[in-house]
């Protein structure tokens, strides 16, 4: 009986709720505060477990709370009823504060997860120009010459200046979170600094290219757009990641 009392009691049911609410929304403002985009499997998921766990805790104790409120009259004594009162006023505070914290969080971390998406972009940028340049390459290696050659190459040109928007919104990505990031999130970032400068210098290529035959009849293709797109490509490959991801 005692035990059912005690579980029942508006004024302690507040106080639970409250000391719930608290703890799981500073966990879960915490985990989201320090979760990275992280390529460890650990690093990766556990943030999610924690935040499960702690909107699980923080959920439980607003219904606490609410129960609670809903008791506010029940009391029939005043004395009770200005302690279930207190309880609800911290209850309500500490609403409040968790409320604050996960605004402030998020405004603070949209920069970081902004970037993120924004490299996230560029991977797939990254896949089309591979795929235009591999398919120009094999139009030149099965003997393209003379203007057809010149063709191939405004073709490419114009189809891969498309992309030039989000290479240009990875590299400020990447070089934000070369700032800002730690670990190994920052290793690739400091590396992809450096393959979307190459990806945006290949850009600047494709505009000459385009300028340069703009109106001009050539039956040739230049010697020099040859030799700076395989200047490009070989910095590329000269990276640490070409092996794998690139």
């Amino acid at each position: 009986m005692t035990e059912t009392r005690a579980t029942t009691d508006p004024v302690a049911q507040a106080w639970r709720g409250s000391v719930m609410l608290a703890a799981g929304g500073a966990l879960a403002v915490v985990t989201w505060w320090l979760r990275t985009a992280s390529p460890q499997p650990v690093a990766r998921y556990l943030p999610y477990l924690l935040l499960l766990a702690g909107a699980y805790v923080a959920i439980t104790g607003i219904e606490k709370l609410a129960s609670a409120w809903q008791a506010r009259n029940a009391p029939a004594e005043e004395a009770q009823r200005a302690a279930l009162r207190r309880a609800l006023a911290a209850g309500s505070a500490v609403l409040i504060l968790v409320a604050a914290g996960a605004a402030a969080v998020w405004l603070d971390r949209a920069p970081y997860w902004r970037s993120v998406r924004g490299l996230g972009a560029g991977d797939k940028a990254t896949e089309t120009l591979r795929s235009l340049a591999e398919k120009h390459a094999a139009k030149m290696q099965a003997g393209t010459s003379g203007e057809a050659a010149v063709a191939s190459w405004r073709t490419t040109a114009t189809e891969a200046l498309q992309l030039k928007a989000s290479f240009a919104q990875s590299l400020e990505a990447a070089r934000y979170l070369a700032r800002e990031a730690s670990g190994s999130v920052k290793q690739r970032a400091d590396e992809d600094t450096i393959f979307y400068g190459l990806c945006m210098e290949w850009m600047e290529l494709y505009e000459n290219v385009l300028q340069e035959t703009d109106g001009v009849s050539m039956v040739e293709p230049s010697p020099y757009w040859v030799q700076r797109q395989e200047a490009i490509i070989e910095r590329i490959q000269q990276l640490p990641s070409a092996g794998s991801s690139r």
